[in-house]
């Protein structure tokens, strides 16, 4: 779960001391290698747009297409609603193989591991395997899934795969995969396609665990929805002036950024988490860059507006911002000649900067208003 208001600022403002010593790459892998990979860039991420969009509109038709393909294939489906009955189905598997030793690979930080029962000593069995599933085709049942030499060796697999994981088909593996290599951590690391749970010589066990974990209340909000269009690709991270300000202490390493700054909205509540919604400046780089075309600035705008209307806000905030709004009308006091008062109010209450980086330009000697009034000839 990500952080609560208070550890927010506190860790924000660490990282923007640690960050002074850091130099960040001036060019973002992204720009330099998708006219290396696509030959018509927009057009991959209007079709991508398209599956993704089509994927979620489906969810619940993939879901069970999916489960029927996977059984034909020898692969066993667990299902979970939240984090704790995914703890209980991965705690059944593991008593059931007493297996000597789990190897744990996930991005998934709502699974504590630490709650998973500890393998048997004395057994003599190969270790279990757990990791992500990058995406799940329903058309055949096909996985997806982050891999390394250990979920080689392992008999027993585990693949743990969020409902937003689903697609269509398989047909759609390769341009999904792709614009999520442009920016991925993790490029380094190689992934394994499984359609079935192994042949007669070399049999294995399969489980795939579907968990929802609060990402179907996504698909009760038709601007929100969109969330599950996301691809995990990790670009918007990377272009947002917020995440580059702060890194991952709004979270952690493996969540963070706008995709999980809304999402933590709807997983926690906006009482505890609204404060997120709050991050965004607006400047549009996460839309012109999501290779799924998510509208990021317009979920915000959502989010700010029922945090308004739900009057998640201290009652403090609330008084100042009446009080803003009602002395900002008032253009006598606008008017003022000896200070101008909202120059003074901006740069006291909200331009705060110890480096001074963050300035108003020079304000014009006069106002709009007073220039219209003496064009006018009015007082």
């Amino acid at each position: 779960m990500l952080l609560k208001e208070t550890e927010l600022k506190q860790n924000a403002a660490a990282y923007a001391e640690l960050k002074k010593n850091i130099s960040s790459e001036t060019t973002p892998i992204f720009f330099r290698q998708k006219k290396e990979i696509f030959s018509d860039y927009d057009l991959a991420t209007r079709r991508a747009a398209y599956y993704r969009w089509k994927s979620t509109e489906s969810l619940d038709k993939l879901l069970i297409a999916f489960e029927a393909n996977a059984i034909k294939a020898g692969i066993k489906v667990l299902w979970a609603v939240d984090t704790a009955q995914a703890h209980t189905e991965l705690n059944a598997v593991i008593d059931k193989f007493q297996q000597h030793k789990i190897h744990i690979h996930t991005c998934y930080n709502e699974l504590e591991t630490e709650k998973l029962n500890q393998p048997s000593p004395n057994s003599i069995k190969n270790k279990i395997s757990i990791c992500d599933a990058i995406f799940v085709s329903a058309e055949p049942a096909m996985i997806a899934c982050l891999s390394d030499k250990n979920f080689y060796e392992s008999d027993v697999k585990i693949i743990l795969a969020s409902v937003d994981r689903l697609i269509s088909s398989v047909n759609e593996l390769e341009l999904l995969m792709s614009l999520q290599s442009l920016q991925r951590n993790n490029q380094r690391e190689s992934f394994s396609l499984i359609s079935n749970a192994g042949n007669n010589s070399h049999k294995q066990e399969v489980y795939v665990l579907i968990f929802d974990n609060g990402r179907s209340k996504l698909l009760e909000s038709q601007t929100e929805r969109q969330m599950l269009h996301c691809i995990d690709c990790g670009i918007c991270q990377t272009v947002c002036p917020v995440t580059e300000s702060i890194g991952t202490t709004g979270g952690n390493e493996n969540n963070y950024g706008p995709p999980s700054y809304i999402r933590a909205v709807f997983d926690g509540g906006q009482r505890e988490f609204g404060h997120y919604a709050g991050l965004c400046n607006m400047c549009g780089k996460c839309n012109v860059h999501c290779p799924v075309h998510i509208d990021f600035k317009n979920s915000f705008l959502h989010l700010r507006h029922e945090n308004v209307q739900q009057k998640h806000r201290s009652q403090k905030e609330r008084l100042f911002y009446m009080v803003w709004k009602k002395t900002m009308l008032k253009r006598e006091f606008m008017n003022w000649k000896t200070v101008n008062p909202l120059r003074y109010a901006v740069e006291t209450l909200f331009l705060k900067s110890k480096t001074g980086v963050r300035k108003l330009p020079q304000p014009a000697a006069k106002s709009f208003n007073q220039m219209w009034r003496e064009k006018m000839g009015m007082k």
